[in-house]
């Protein structure tokens, strides 16, 4: 087995009381990609080969999300946030879907005022198309 990615300082010989690992991987559909802009806890860790791990991580609850842009294409991925548990001397082990985000847009409401997505990132909306005559 080869050595995995570090993102950031490598893990000492003996690691700090009340800290482990997480290893990331993300993949879209099947296809594991090969890097992924990381963000733990509400900060990002820039962008990370894929299957890298991050290593002194306090013990507890973490949020960690991955986002990846297509250069060859105007269409750009992210996974939901996932919660994860790091238990003390352990490496847990996260692997995120990524999927599609949807084009930004902007559309006229029943007010008729511009409406864009762009709005209401990272939010749930629902979009309700009709026609009336």
């Amino acid at each position: 087995m080869g050595m995995l990615p570090f993102c950031g300082k490598s893990p000492s010989d003996a690691p700090l009381p009340g800290t482990g690992s997480i290893k990331v991987s993300a993949r879209i559909d099947t296809v594991q990609v090969d890097s992924m802009a990381v963000i733990l806890d509400n900060v990002s860790r820039g962008l990370q080969p894929n299957g890298c791990v991050f290593s002194e991580i306090e013990a507890g609850n973490h949020q960690i999300a991955v986002s990846k842009h297509d250069h060859e294409s105007p269409i750009d991925f992210a996974s939901t946030p996932k919660l994860v548990t790091v238990k003390a001397r352990e490496t847990t082990d996260v692997a995120l879907a990524l999927t599609k985000l949807a084009p930004n847009f902007t559309l006229k409401n029943l007010n008729n005022q511009d409406v864009t997505l762009a709005n209401y990132q990272g939010k749930v909306v629902l979009l309700v198309f009709f026609s009336h005559t």
